[in-house]
């Protein structure tokens, strides 16, 4: 099993980033659209680069990437 140590600091935040913003939108479980809203979140990350590489505008992926989020099943309380 994989602990924090074996991940990069940009990893570690990306994992935190999208732990919160699981919390924010009550999502019943960490989604992995929310892990890609941390990666790509991330202006300084090199998955931005690697959007822009592949010729992708990294605004454009966050934002699909967030309403994937948005629609991903809640809590129900």
């Amino acid at each position: 099993m994989a602990t924090n140590q074996n991940f990069t600091d940009k990893a570690r935040q990306a994992i935190v980033a999208g732990q919160r913003i699981t919390e924010e939108l009550n999502l019943s479980q960490y989604e992995p659209e929310a892990l890609l809203v941390g990666l790509i979140d991330q202006p300084d990350g090199i998955v931005p680069q690697i959007l822009q590489r592949l010729g992708l505008e990294p605004a454009a992926v966050l934002g699909d990437a967030r309403a994937l989020v948005e629609r991903a099943p809640k809590l129900q309380y």
